[in-house]
């Protein structure tokens, strides 16, 4: 089985992380007990430049679709497992909604097949080998016990986000 990394450029992270720095930490360890499912409302001021765009992972730490990315993401296959809370975004009178979709961590790395490196409480996978059996349903993960930021994601949620929108930067493990 072929798993993916979903990133994107992160040409906004310096302006939407003022507003996820209280709970980033959370999102990126997937400590779902500290985080609020209550809509969000951002306003980002006119004085920066801003663009809506189908998908933000805000520096590497939370993950934010577009409504219409996400009900792409949500069609392709099994989501119950992600943690969502609604934003509202204003821009220049413009209002769009999107959500933040936390993958839950999961211990699913080949461990015959990947070399691990102690790195304070946490490892440094120098080669990441995925097991496909210890993914189970999860369609988006992150992996637990690592360093590694990064989002993976199953072909049939890949396979739907591809060519849909140059917001999406997928990248084959």
């Amino acid at each position: 089985m072929i798993f993916y990394k979903l990133q994107s450029e992160h040409i906004y992270d310096g302006i939407l992380y003022n507003y996820v720095r209280p709970f980033s930490e959370y999102c990126r360890k997937s400590e779902f007990q500290h985080l609020d499912r209550s809509e969000q409302r951002w306003e980002i001021p006119s004085e920066n430049r801003f663009e809506f765009t189908d998908f933000f992972y805000i520096n590497n730490e939370v993950p934010l679709f577009s409504r219409w990315a996400w009900d792409r993401v949500t069609s392709y296959g099994d989501t119950e497992s992600i943690f969502v809370i609604p934003v509202k975004i204003s821009y220049h009178g413009e209002e769009q909604q999107y959500y933040i979709a936390v993958p839950p961590c999961i211990y699913c790395l080949d461990e015959r097949m990947t070399v691990l490196k102690k790195n304070g409480e946490f490892y440094h996978a120098e080669n990441i080998v995925i097991s496909p059996k210890e993914t189970g349903r999860y369609n988006m993960f992150k992996i637990a016990g690592t360093d590694d930021r990064s989002i993976y994601i199953k072909k049939v949620i890949a396979d739907g986000l591809s060519g849909i929108s140059d917001d999406f930067i997928i990248i084959e493990t």
